[in-house]
């Protein structure tokens, strides 16, 4: 009896695990189909519809619906933000962890999207960009000093090259750091598409305003760069600023060598943009910057003549309040 116990009992077990190892194989299954349903291409291009039926119930769907309602809104365009920009991550040696792939992704769509949304940046033809991310820096140094005549830059994190429409970017070991240099390029390249000619203080300092940008949900938050903002009062404290008339008219050569030397021009440029979206009344005159940024033969007195005209007190009082701005705490803005 014993036996047959046991044989009974083993046969018992033997078909119980096969019962559950067939159980959890057809979820598995069912698991598999489900996450290939949510990730197709389909459901990635579908929209996000508010709307209210008959019987005045709230529904939220993937698809715009056919029948008879009312109250239909629209969220596609606040939500899906990307579906005409294609961001390609190609890693020329080593790997990178799928969520830091996918943030970088994220990040170029949002920077796009804040430019064309709230800036009125017209990207609607820049529809793809490819990030080269090499392992190390002089890969990156060698590719963008490669043709020319003398050997440039030696610490060049990242570079964007229109010719071909890719940012090539040091795949540095701290991604966070990564990301910033990311938004950073690309900030350049979208306004370089865009614009013949950019004024120096503009193109850096907007690139140094999207380098703080931080994922937050839905939501991004742009801070002021703590660094950045502390050598310019460092600066101003000791009496030796720039004057904003001056910055915003300086070639690029003498930018760059101001930078070169130790002046944080990039830290000049970079407060002035934040401070010029920390307001909405600030925020009208920096669209009108960019309007007007369609004229390239006016680029070097671009920034004063909009300042003079649109901005209230012109551009002294800009310089007035700008300084005093300084000193004040300085919140993060929004998008």
């Amino acid at each position: 009896m014993r036996d047959c116990f046991y044989i009974y009992g083993h046969a018992m077990v033997c078909w119980f695990g096969r019962s559950l190892m067939g159980a959890c194989l057809r979820a598995m299954q069912w698991l598999v189909l489900g996450f290939a349903c949510v990730s197709s291409p389909m459901v990635a291009q579908a929209g996000i519809y508010k709307w209210v039926d008959a019987q005045g119930k709230v529904h939220f769907s993937d698809s715009k619906p056919v029948r008879e309602i009312r109250d239909i809104e629209d969220f596609s365009d606040k939500y899906d933000f990307g579906r005409d920009f294609d961001v390609k991550v190609v890693v020329q040696k080593g790997v990178l962890a799928v969520d830091v792939k996918n943030r970088i992704i994220i990040v170029v769509k949002k920077i796009r999207s804040i430019l064309q949304k709230d800036f009125q940046v017209d990207l609607s033809d820049f529809n793809s960009l490819t990030l080269v991310l090499y392992k190390d820096r002089d890969s990156v140094t060698a590719l963008f000093n490669q043709g020319r005549k003398t050997s440039g830059d030696r610490n060049i994190p990242a570079f964007y090259r229109s010719s071909d429409n890719t940012a090539h970017v040091w795949q540095n070991r701290n991604p966070e750091r990564m990301l910033e240099v990311i938004s950073h390029e690309v900030t350049h390249a979208l306004m370089r598409h865009r614009y013949q000619r950019i004024p120096t203080w503009l193109s850096e300092g907007l690139a140094e305003y999207f380098e703080q940008m931080k994922l937050s949900g839905q939501a991004i938050k742009i801070p002021i760069s703590a660094y950045q903002i502390k050598k310019v009062k460092q600066k101003f404290d000791s009496g030796s600023f720039i004057e904003l008339e001056q910055l915003t008219m300086l070639p690029q050569t003498v930018f760059y060598a101001k930078q070169g030397q130790g002046e944080p021009m990039y830290g000049w440029s970079g407060a002035l943009v934040f401070y010029l979206l920390a307001s909405e009344q600030n925020r009208a005159v920096f669209r009108r910057l960019l309007i007007h940024l369609k004229d390239p033969s006016r680029s070097d007195t671009l920034a004063k003549d909009v300042f003079e005209t649109h901005y209230p007190g012109g551009m002294a009082q800009l310089s007035a309040d700008f300084y005093r701005w300084l000193d004040r705490e300085k919140f993060a803005h929004y998008y």
